[in-house]
This record gives structure tokens, sequence and C-alpha cells, in this order.
């Protein structure tokens, strides 16, 4: 490990992996997304795969899931991702390709968190666009992040994460 500037820097993966400083995202492992994907039993049992070995070893995990505004609500992002999924000529015509409490919004089966795990929920800002994740802190405060701010953050403390799913 390379140190500069206060940072750990690492070299190897080895570095990268390690547990005390490293955190799995499982992003996205939602019902409705591996619904629209040809080989998403593969990607689950991947995911699967990973998310033991984590859990064997520690890693701090955390789930992230998303859900879509109702359309009367949509902004342009999602309404020109709904036409174009749903095949449909006008923004009108679509609906919401996950809503919050649908099936669709539920984390894949075999993907339950434990007590340890947290789970962040996200959605799509209607006027700025912004994907806003909200997180349940223990004392039931909420706190709202945007995910460039949160990344940013992210890089500052130095952290690692390893990205899963979509």
């Amino acid at each position: 490990m390379d140190r500069f500037n206060g940072l750990d820097v690492p070299e190897s993966l080895r570095d990268v992996l390690e547990p005390a400083t490293l955190a799995l995202v499982v992003y996205d492992m939602q019902v409705g997304i591996l619904a629209q994907i040809a080989r998403g039993h593969e990607v689950l049992h991947n995911v699967g795969r990973l998310l033991a070995a984590a859990r064997q070893r520690r890693v701090r995990t955390v789930f992230m899931r998303h859900y879509f505004m109702p359309t009367e609500l949509a902004g342009v992002f999602q309404l020109r991702q709904a036409k174009t999924w749903q095949g449909k000529g006008h923004a009108a015509d679509t609906r919401p390709l996950i809503s919050r409490g649908s099936s669709g919004f539920q984390l894949a089966e075999g993907l339950e968190p434990q007590s340890t795990e947290a789970v962040v929920v996200g959605e799509i800002q209607p006027a700025e666009q912004i994907p806003v994740v909200v997180v349940p802190t223990a004392a039931d405060h909420m706190c709202a992040v945007d995910r460039e701010r949160q990344n940013a953050e992210a890089d500052e403390r130095g952290s690692r994460l390893a990205r899963v799913g979509s």
C-alpha cells in the first residue's frame, strides 16, 4: 500500500479488498430490474455468491433500490426511459417502471438484507432529475444526499466501493 497526502493508495487487488475499508454496494437487484435482463437469473446467482463471500468476511454491505415517480410527476429522464422501455410513442401512454411498494420494487429472492446491512431507497426527482438517496438512521431521521455528493464524500474519506448489479 502506498501512502500519499494522508491517503492509502492501493497497489494491488489485495489492498483494495481489505474488509475493514471495503463496502459492497448491491445496486438495483430488484425483481422489476432483473425481469428486464435476458439472463437475470445468472446475474442473481453471481451476486448471491459475491454477497455470501462478503458476509463471510464481514464486509459492510449496503443494498440500493429505487422506484419511479408517478407518471404525472415524472421528469424528462423518467418519461424518455419509460417510452423506450415500454415501446410507447407518447409519454402520456407510459406508466411508472417500478412503483414504490410494488412487487418489482422488492429485492430479489435470496438477497434479503441482514440486520447489520443497510437498505437505501432512491427516487428520481421530477424537477431537477437528480437521483436522491434516502437513508433512515437508527433514530429514524431521514437524510437525502444526491449520488454525486455522496461519491465525492466517499472519495474524500478514501472509501473503496465495489458496485454490483445493473
